[in-house]
């Protein structure tokens, strides 16, 4: 189970963070506490002990009834150390940016799709004498605009995985230096913000993936160029090979009796504990899972609570499959509601960085690893589409690539697709037959089909989860619309799901 951070930890250290490295810079204003609320998914409480200690600690003034305004300054000294910095995280920096070239082009793509009209609108008017602004307020612009349209894509993971990327690969620091902006305009054909602009706001797919990965190219190519010439200023910096990029797609749910409901429910869904049957005693789990027994009776609360169990005194937790009814009251509560968001909001994900992973992660495919493959699914109990995404994640060259699929791996808990089938072992026919076309196709070699197939496999599931979660009354899951795939540019989105459609 992983470590648990406190939110107050998390709120704290990522405001700091913004500050520092200026994306929030002085004279800046902070959201309020009501947003800092909604956007970190944390109470008041929490927020209010943040401000006052980022107060304390000379980052922010506050005034009563006015919002917190930043009063940091950084100097030449801290440009200084933002450079040594970046040196000893060198090599994952540069495969930050690698990745995020890769991953990030299609995802705004999807983004633009998803969010609705009016407010694309809204952003129009204000572009609209974009070329007449100075450099720095472009930027901003275009800033705010990429964390506005990830915050209205339906995606609960997107925003906080791109505040992610832009903390750890120290943007400001970069795109300040300047020669860095001159050299990203001559790499390629990428010209001008306004170029990228132009696509977003006439909601063309294609053409915003196109350009955002040509902007992209060129920026990797100027963040190498200066770590370049950083390592011949600062020769004797050596890199730490512990400071790697880390994601947490679970922040805000790291509870240990949730990581045990997760498993348990995981367990239950893929048929290790049956239906009908009990699971172990209180005393038997708490010692599996190295935690006190209140810890496990909370754990065993959520699952009576979600419908995946029922506890009777003396006799123990017997497991049962969920209801519609169980499913719709979930619904209703705004914990629930949140969590099967997450999940949704893993597999939309998954299904648009799958492709781009297989292609990764195939010229380190070896006979070998096929074998130990072929063997891993002979193992009973095994998840065919698991087991494969794992061995291709396992592969990955880009470590950044690799941390942020394990992320969307745990997310995707098996079980509560598994548990939509009866059949024991659970069992989807269309799923299974695409697994095993998967399998031959990494077998011969076939990177694209590979690609497609696992791509296919992950909107199957979103579609047939998420058609059934809006009909239990969730509308906001309508949102979380389905990638479509295009032989030459891979995944984006071509056409609203007809589901949104309906439900908005």
């Amino acid at each position: 189970m992983k470590n648990k951070q406190t939110s107050f930890d998390y709120v704290y250290r990522d405001l700091c963070d913004q500050i520092e490295i200026g994306r929030l810079a002085y004279g800046d204003t902070l959201a309020s506490m009501s947003q800092l609320c909604e956007l970190y998914h944390v109470g008041i409480r929490t927020v209010k002990d943040v401000m006052r200690a980022l107060k304390e600690d000379g980052y922010i003034r506050t005034e009563e009834r006015k919002p917190a305004v930043v009063i940091y300054r950084r100097d030449d000294s801290q440009r200084d150390s933002a450079i040594r910095s970046a040196l000893r995280q060198k090599t994952s920096i540069l495969q930050v940016y690698e990745t995020m070239a890769l991953i990030l082009p299609p995802i705004f793509a999807l983004s633009v799709r998803a969010c609705e009209a009016e407010k694309i609108e809204y952003w129009a008017r204000i572009f609209r004498n974009f070329d007449k602004k100075d450099a720095e307020k472009r930027k901003k612009m275009m800033a705010s605009f990429l964390y506005f349209l990830l915050e209205n894509s339906g995606n609960l993971l997107f925003r906080d995985l791109y505040s992610n990327y832009e903390l750890y690969a120290k943007i400001p620091l970069f795109s300040n230096y300047e020669k860095f902006e001159s050299r990203v305009l001559l790499h390629n054909e990428f010209n001008s913000l306004t170029w990228v602009a132009e696509a977003f706001l006439k909601k063309d797919s294609v053409q915003i993936t196109h350009r955002f990965s040509v902007m992209y190219e060129a920026i990797v190519s100027s963040v190498q160029l200066l770590l370049e010439e950083f390592t011949a200023q600062y020769p004797n910096v050596p890199e730490d090979p512990s400071l790697e990029f880390s994601w947490n797609a679970h922040r805000g749910r790291e509870h240990f009796y949730l990581q045990i409901a997760r498993d348990l429910i995981d367990k239950i869904g893929t048929g290790v504990y049956p239906e009908n049957t009990f699971l172990p005693s209180e005393a038997a789990l708490a010692a599996q899972y190295n935690v006190c027994v209140s810890t496990i009776r909370n754990a065993l609360s959520m699952l009576n609570e979600i419908g995946f169990a029922k506890t009777y005194n003396v006799k123990g937790t017997r497991v049962i499959w969920q209801d519609d009814h169980v499913v719709v009251k979930c619904m209703q509560n705004k914990a629930f509601k949140r969590d099967t968001l997450l999940y949704l909001s893993a597999l939309q994900m998954m299904a648009m960085i799958v492709p781009t992973a297989v292609r990764l992660s195939a010229p380190a495919m070896d006979e070998q690893a096929k074998s130990e493959l072929r063997q891993q699914l002979k193992k009973a109990g095994s998840i065919p589409i698991d087991v494969i995404v794992r061995c291709i994640v396992d592969h990955q060259p880009l470590r950044p690539m690799k941390t942020i699929l394990q992320e969307l791996c745990d997310l995707n808990i098996w079980g509560y697709y598994y548990s939509f089938f009866r059949s024991d072992p659970p069992e989807d026919q269309v799923l299974s037959r695409k697994c095993r076309d998967a399998v031959q196709y990494l077998s011969d070699g076939d990177t694209e089909s590979l690609a497609r197939c696992l791509f296919f496999c992950y909107t199957h599931i979103l579609d047939f989860v998420r058609n059934f979660i809006v009909s239990c009354g969730l509308s906001e899951a309508a949102m979380i619309i389905t990638p479509e795939y295009d032989r030459d540019t891979g995944p984006h989105i071509l056409s609203e799901s007809p589901q949104r459609s309906a439900a908005t």
